[in-house]
């Protein structure tokens, strides 16, 4: 008799098992059997719950099991086959960041952990680690790619310098903007900045379009006088 037999069995003869079911109307309900509450009153009736194994004998549960009642968790909760178990915070008035380097720094000084023993930072977190991995990457890509653009566009690197230099100022009337309204640095924020950005060489490109036609259509006036 296997593990597995005796697993199934104390399934369905303390779980109960599901053998058919019965219609009433147009409702229909499972029949379930299992064995009476004398077996299953406490751990010495447990013991002497009769068992029939394949080969047409019959034992007790408890030649095969130790029964018995201890303390412990009401769920065993597992990740990467290595036992886990799930803090969950929610921060508010400060930064996802800040309050994750001020965690790990409590429990740097005042945890020891077991060997064996480890912690991570899930959530919001790790997801804005994520994108600032991704943005680290795709920020200067960007931005390599926009002055490309431009100067294919404006056949001057000057120019295209030019508005790229103006970028830097619009993020900044963005900072101030967080700040002043006491929002913190986030997924959507970081998303909202690259928006902006976008926005600013926009509208470079239509001042920068304007002047060059006002230069073109006075061409008696320098550069500097229009």
């Amino acid at each position: 008799m296997t593990v597995g037999d005796v697993q199934l069995f104390i399934s369905s003869a303390i779980g109960g098992a599901t053998v058919g079911e019965t219609v009433e109307g147009v409702a229909r309900y499972p029949i379930n059997i299992r064995y009476p509450q004398d077996y299953r009153n406490s751990p010495q009736a447990l013991k002497q719950m009769p068992i029939l194994t394949p080969m047409k004998q019959q034992i007790t549960l408890g030649d095969v099991a130790d029964i018995k009642v201890v303390s412990g968790p009401t769920m065993l909760k597992t990740e990467n086959a290595r036992p886990a178990s799930w803090i969950y915070i929610d921060a508010r008035g400060r930064d996802m960041v800040s309050v994750v380097n001020d965690i790990k720094t409590a429990i740097s000084q005042k945890v020891k952990l077991r060997p064996g023993t480890s912690v991570s930072f899930s959530g919001q977190f790790e997801l804005l680690e994520h994108a600032n991995k991704k943005l680290k990457l795709m920020v200067p890509m960007t931005v390599m790619i926009i002055f490309i653009l431009l100067y294919l566009a404006f056949r001057r690197a000057d120019e295209a310098l030019l508005i790229l230099m103006s970028l830097p100022f619009a993020l900044v009337g963005g900072i101030w903007f967080l700040y002043w309204q006491g929002f913190h640095m986030s997924v959507a924020t970081g998303t909202g900045f690259i928006a902006l950005a976008g926005v600013a060489a926009e509208f470079g490109v239509v001042m920068l379009m304007y002047l060059r036609h006002a230069i073109e259509a006075h061409p008696e006036l320098s550069r500097k006088e229009t």
